[in-house]
């Protein structure tokens, strides 16, 4: 009777486990053509960038939900250990402390992104000698039409309204994002376009320029500051001594004003505009990813740094 209960038992447990791996896939895969239907993404477009990673998420746990009856899992792990218990052993060991790595370093930076990605910015410039304090507007990508996604608008917007608070306004801003892959045009054009018809910058003695080469944060700033000091006619290392201030999404704001003091910048201020809650998931997770592979760029190349 006993043998038999646990036996119940561990079916019913099983098949619990089935169908959380089958509403899991559900809910990755949905929320994959969620993501490309409010991008308007086209074919080639819906497997490119980081949301393909929720379409292998879904595709994973609806291959599990699948063949866990054929416990393919534990066969694995006997043909090894049929070969060398040990070595089956040590995998299973390097996995598990992988997995908790992982888990726990995600955790520590999430804590970090929501701990550094809110607003800094008190208005005006710390530097009464600076002519014009310098703003960098940061893309986050184009729909596929070629218009902006919700999270870009809500920076430019959070820009405008900075420069509409200010007394005294008197800003070079720079719009940074160059064209990405399968895009029918670079970001910077198209933002600067947009804002110009919310806020048409020289009424407001504001100037704008585009930085429309780079394809990632660190071009971004790159880019965009040396821009600013050809500008502004000062050399870069003079430059790292006056106010910027970045306009970004809250879930990137911490991210990016780290690689810019990383860079050499000593008075960096943050301007966090909201991310529209479909695009939550999404983006709190590539930022995750992408502070193990910054961690991982500044580990084996030293770089971003004030070079």
């Amino acid at each position: 009777m006993i043998k038999e209960n646990v036996v119940e038992r561990n079916r019913v447990i099983g098949k619990l486990i089935q169908v959380l791996f089958f509403v899991l896939a559900f809910i990755f895969n949905c929320y994959f053509v969620a993501l490309n239907v409010a991008a308007k993404a086209s074919v080639p477009g819906c497997f490119y960038g980081f949301k393909v990673v929720w379409f292998f998420l879904g595709l994973f746990f609806c291959w599990s939900g699948f063949f866990w009856k054929q416990h393919i899992w534990h066969r694995v792990y006997a043909k090894l250990s049929a070969k060398s218990e040990m070595v089956a052993k040590g995998i299973l060991y390097a996995l598990a402390g992988l997995g908790v790595f992982v888990v726990f370093s995600s955790g520590c930076i999430l804590h970090y992104m929501l701990s550094n990605g809110k607003s800094d910015f008190p208005g005006g410039s710390i530097d009464d000698n600076q002519n014009k304090t310098v703003m960098i507007v940061h893309g986050g990508g184009l729909n596929g039409d070629g218009s902006l996604p919700p999270a870009v608008v809500n920076k430019l917007e959070k820009a405008v309204e900075v420069v509409l608070n200010e007394k005294y306004p008197n800003f070079l801003l720079i719009m940074a994002g160059g064209q990405l892959p399968l895009t029918i045009s670079d970001e910077a054009s198209v933002m600067k376009e947009y804002f110009d018809v919310m806020l048409p910058a020289e009424a407001y003695g504001t100037v704008v320029l585009e930085e429309n080469r780079s394809m990632d944060t660190i071009e971004n700033l790159q880019n965009a500051t040396a821009i600013a000091a050809d500008y502004l006619g000062v050399s870069l290392s003079e430059l790292k001594n006056k106010e910027i201030v970045l306009v970004t999404s809250e879930s990137h704001l911490a991210r990016t004003k780290l690689i810019a003091r990383r860079m050499g910048f000593s008075k960096v201020k943050g301007v966090a505009s909201k991310t529209p809650l479909l695009y939550v998931p999404n983006n709190y997770a590539r930022e995750v990813f992408a502070y193990f592979k910054l961690a991982g760029r500044i580990l084996f190349t030293g770089k971003p740094n004030e070079n």
